[in-house]
Order: C-alpha cells, then sequence, then structure tokens
C-alpha cells in the first residue's frame, strides 16, 4: 500500500539523483487514491459494495425474465378470451335482429290472415 508517508521516505532515499521519482509523485498518489476508490465500490464501505449487488441484481434479471414470460402467456389468453367475448356478443346481436325481423313478419302475416278472415266473413 502506497501512502504519503511511504512517498516522502522514498524521495530522502532516493535524493536529487531520482528526480524523475518526484515527477511520477503526483501521478501515483492520483492512482493511489482512484485504487482506494475503487475498492470502496467494489467491496463496499459499510454498506454491500459491487461484488455483492451484482450476482444480486443478475439473478434478479432472471427471476423478471421469467415474470414476464409469465405475463406474456397471461395477456396473450386474456385477448384471445376478450376477442371470443366480443365474438359472442356480435352474435347474440345479429341474432337479436334476426328476432326483430322475423317477429315482425309474424306480426304482419298475422295481421294479414286477420284481415283476410275478417273480410271472409262480412
Amino acid at each position: 500500500m502506497v501512502s504519503e508517508r511511504n512517498i516522502n521516505i522514498k524521495r530522502h532515499e532516493l535524493g536529487d539523483q531520482h528526480s524523475g521519482y518526484c515527477r511520477k509523485e503526483a501521478e501515483i498518489a492520483e492512482m493511489h487514491t482512484d485504487i482506494k476508490t475503487l475498492k470502496r465500490i467494489v467491496m463496499g464501505n459499510g454498506q454491500p459494495g459491487l461484488s455483492v449487488t451484482v450476482p444480486e441484481l443478475a439473478t434478479n434479471v432472471k427471476e423478471l425474465n421469467g415474470t414476464i414470460g409469465n405475463l406474456t402467456t397471461g395477456v396473450s389468453g386474456l385477448l384471445k378470451f376478450q376477442e371470443n367475448q366480443l365474438g359472442i356478443q356480435q352474435g347474440k346481436s345479429i341474432v337479436r335482429r334476426r328476432n326483430r325481423w322475423i317477429i315482425g313478419v309474424l306480426i304482419g302475416a298475422v295481421i294479414g290472415m286477420a284481415g283476410i278472415i275478417v273480410a271472409i266473413v262480412t
């Protein structure tokens, strides 16, 4: 683990002959900070990190895929039922219209027959 103290000790030990080390010192410290931040993100900082949550998310995605499949099946069945019900209602409507027509024809025939009977009797 690289710390500011370790960097200062190395600078003192190397002296001026390794001035390249001093130029890279800030970059090394920045990379060290980035690595610590990434470690906190992956391992968690008092909370579950990516190492715990990613497998949980993968499990949730699998479960959601199954749920979506079930919902698709259910919606498909519901649409078929709705189409059948609509067909039944349209069929009933056609039968009602036909029945009204037949009743109208029968009433007209009865009235016509009554007129003929009245004409014959008188």
